[in-house]
C-alpha cells in the first residue's frame, strides 16, 4: 500500500499550486490584450516552438510531482525480523604497566592482543566493541561485526606512555555501560595477563545491576578462551527464536522528483518542429 509520510504537506501545498494555475491561465500578456490571436501568430519569431499552453501544462505537471515528492510516498513490503541471535561484547584489554614484560624480555602485552584476536575469530555474529584500560579507561572501536577491523585496531595499541600498573575499574565499568546503554544480550570481557588482585566488588556490582555478563580471560590460557567461546555460543542459542519485528518501507519519492526535472526541462526548452523539405 502506498501512503504519504507527510501528507499535510501535500495539501498545504496543493492550494497555492490551484490558485497560481489559474492565475497563469487566465491572465493574458499585454500583446494578446491588444492583437488578435492570428495576427499574434504571424508576429511571433518562434511560432515553430513548442506553444506557451504546451510549456504551461509542462510546468504546472513538473510542480505537481514536485509537491508529491515532497509528501514523501512510501510504500510497505511487509513485516521483516531480524535475530537476536547475537551477544553485544565490550572486549577490555588490560594495557597496565604489569602487562609490559614477562620471563626472557617478552612483552605481556603482545600475549593480550594475541589472546583478544583469538577471541574475535570466535565471534562470528557478535558486535563487539573494543577498549583499553589502565589506570583510565579508553575506547579502542564502538561496537561492530567487522572483526577483520578490530583486529587491525588491536595490532595498533601499545602502552608507551602507561607508566604504572594502576586499574581503573570505575572508569571501565562507567565506560561499559555507556557503549552497552539499550543493547541486549550484553557482555564485558576483561583479557590481562596479570590479573592477582580481586576484582573490585563496586565494579562487578555496577555492570550486574546494567544486566552485564562477567568474564575475565588470562591471556596465557587456552582453556579459558574455549571455554568461553563454547559459553558464548550456548548463549547466542538460547536466543535463537528471539526477533525484532519492523515494517520494511521503499522510498518512492525519486520518481516523481526525477519526473518533475524532466518535464521542467522540456517545459524551458525549445522544441522546434522538423522542417520538411
Amino acid at each position: 500500500m502506498v501512503y504519504f509520510v507527510y501528507p499535510y504537506l501535500f495539501w498545504i501545498l496543493i492550494i497555492p499550486f490551484f490558485i497560481l494555475a489559474v492565475l497563469v491561465v487566465t491572465n493574458k500578456s499585454r500583446l494578446d490584450r491588444l492583437f488578435e490571436p492570428q495576427i499574434l501568430d504571424k508576429l511571433r519569431a518562434n511560432k515553430d516552438s513548442l506553444p506557451q499552453v504546451a510549456r504551461n501544462i509542462l510546468f504546472f505537471l513538473a510542480l505537481f510531482m514536485m509537491i508529491i515528492a515532497m509528501a514523501r510516498p512510501i510504500v510497505d513490503i511487509g513485516e521483516k525480523k531480524i535475530s537476536l541471535q547475537r551477544s553485544n561484547i565490550v572486549l577490555s584489554l588490560d594495557i597496565s604497566d604489569s602487562n609490559e614484560r614477562a620471563d626472557n624480555d617478552r612483552n605481556k602485552l603482545d600475549d593480550v592482543k594475541q589472546k583478544t584476536k583469538i577471541l574475535l575469530q570466535n565471534m562470528s555474529n557478535d558486535e563487539v566493541a573494543l577498549t583499553a584500560f589502565a589506570n583510565n579507561a579508553f575506547l579502542v572501536s564502538p561496537f561492530t561485526d567487522d572483526k577483520f577491523a578490530l583486529e587491525e585496531m588491536v595490532d595498533g595499541i601499545d602502552n608507551r606512555y602507561v607508566k604504572n600498573n594502576i586499574r581503573n575499574f570505575r572508569a571501565l565499568g562507567e565506560l561499559i555501560i555507556v557503549l552497552t546503554k539499550n543493547k541486549t544480550n550484553k557482555i564485558a570481557i576483561i583479557i590481562s595477563n596479570d590479573i592477582n588482585e580481586d576484582i573490585p566488588e563496586d565494579f562487578t556490582s555496577l555492570l550486574s545491576k546494567n544486566d552485564i555478563k562477567f568474564f575475565i580471560v588470562p591471556a596465557n590460557a587456552n582453556k579459558d578462551s574455549k571455554e568461553l567461546v563454547d559459553f558464548l555460543n550456548s548463549y547466542n542459542a538460547d536466543n535463537r527464536d528471539k526477533f525484532i519485528s519492523y515494517k520494511d518501507q521503499k522510498e518512492l519519492f525519486y520518481y516523481p522528483l526525477a519526473l518533475s526535472l524532466i518535464l521542467l526541462l522540456a517545459a524551458w526548452s525549445s522544441l522546434p518542429k522538423r522542417i520538411k523539405k
